[in-house]
C-alpha cells in the first residue's frame, strides 16, 4: 500500500487517508507509541508516500525520541540501497587501530560510472570529542564497531542521497545530537520585568468538564440489556436525541462499511462515537 499522492493534497485525500490508518492503528503489528494514535499513524502514512515505500515498513521502523521522529539506521541503510542511485550497495572500510580512539569506519560505493565514492570517516575519537558516547542511551560504549558503520552510512547518505529521507534523521543522530535537558539552566538574561508584589499569578486552569454517560441516564435508557432488540430501541432514542434522519439500519451499514462495532459503547461520553459514526452519512 504505497500512496501515489499526499495525505495533504487535498481533502479528499485527507479523509480518505483518515479511513486509510484507523485499521492501522488498532493492530498488534504496529509498534505500541503508534498504536491508538491516529494522528501520528496519519503523519507516517505521508512519510511512506515520500519515500516510495509501504507504510508499515514506515511505522515499524521509526521511532519517537524527545518528542522527535528518528528512522532506525538499518532502514536508512535500506533506503539507500534499493534506491538505485549507485551501482553498489554500501560498503564499509575500517581504519585506524581497533581498541585505540584511531580506530573508525568510512561507508563508500560505486557510481554508476565506476566511480568510487566515500563518505567521511568516522572514529573513536570523534565520538568521544562530539560527546556521542556520553549521552544516555547510546550504544557506543557497548557496540562500538556497530556504531562506526551506522554513523559512517548516515554521513555518507546525508552528503550524496539528502533526499531519500529529506531530513529525517536515525535514533541514533536524536540520542547523540539532539538530546537535551528536561530542565534547561536559566540564564541570567531571565529575570522578570516586575517584582514580586506587582506580578500578577497566572488565572486557575478551566475546571474540566465532565463526561456523561448516557448510558446511564434512567430517563433515557432501560436496563434490559438481554433483551436482543435492546440496543437498537436505545439506538433509536440516542438518533431522535440527536434529531438523525438516519436510520438505525442506516447506522448499521455505516458502522460496517467503516470497520466500527455496533455496540453500546457508541452510546457513551455523550453519544460521540454515534455522533462520529454519522458523520460519514455526510
Amino acid at each position: 500500500m504505497v500512496r501515489t499522492e499526499s495525505v495533504f493534497s487535498s481533502i479528499q485525500a485527507f479523509e480518505d487517508a483518515q479511513r486509510m490508518v484507523k485499521p492501522l492503528a488498532s493492530s498488534q503489528f504496529i509498534p505500541e507509541n503508534f498504536r491508538g494514535r491516529i494522528d501520528d499513524c496519519l503523519i507516517a502514512l505521508e512519510m511512506a508516500h515520500r519515500m516510495g515505500v509501504s507504510p508499515m515498513t514506515v511505522l515499524q521502523n521509526t521511532y519517537i525520541v524527545h518528542g522527535k521522529p528518528g528512522i532506525y539506521s538499518q532502514f536508512l541503510i535500506s533506503l539507500v540501497n534499493r534506491s538505485g542511485y549507485f551501482a553498489s550497495q554500501i560498503k564499509y572500510k575500517m581504519t585506524g587501530k581497533k581498541g585505540t580512539d584511531s580506530y573508525g569506519c568510512i561507508a563508500w560505493v560505486k557510481d554508476k560510472d565506476g566511480d568510487t565514492l566515500e563518505g567521511p570517516e568516522v572514529t573513536i575519537e570523534m565520538a568521544k570529542a562530539e560527546g556521542w558516547a556520553s549521552k544516555p542511551g547510546s550504544k557506543w560504549k557497548t557496540m562500538p564497531e556497530m556504531m562506526l558503520r551506522y554513523r559512517a552510512a548516515t554521513f555518507f547518505s546525508r552528503l550524496y542521497a539528502p533526499e531519500i529521507t529529506m531530513g529525517i534523521k536515525t535514533q541514533e543522530e536524536i540520542i547523540e545530537v539532539d538530546a537535551f535537558d528536561e530542565q534547561p539552566k536559566q540564564s541570567r538574561f531571565d529575570k522578570p520585568l516586575l517584582s514580586a508584589e506587582e506580578q500578577t499569578p497566572p488565572p486557575p486552569p478551566p475546571a474540566k468538564k465532565e463526561e456523561k454517560d448516557l448510558t446511564q441516564d434512567v430517563t433515557l435508557f432501560t436496563s434490559n440489556e438481554n433483551n436482543v432488540d435492546w440496543l437498537d430501541e436505545q439506538m433509536q432514542l440516542a438518533l431522535n436525541a440527536l434529531e438523525s434522519p438516519v436510520s438505525v439500519e442506516q447506522t448499521k451499514e455505516l458502522c460496517k462499511r467503516n470497520g466500527i462495532k455496533y455496540e453500546k459503547s457508541l452510546l457513551n461520553n455523550e453519544a460521540q462515537g454515534l455522533r462520529t459514526v454519522l458523520s460519514y452519512a455526510k
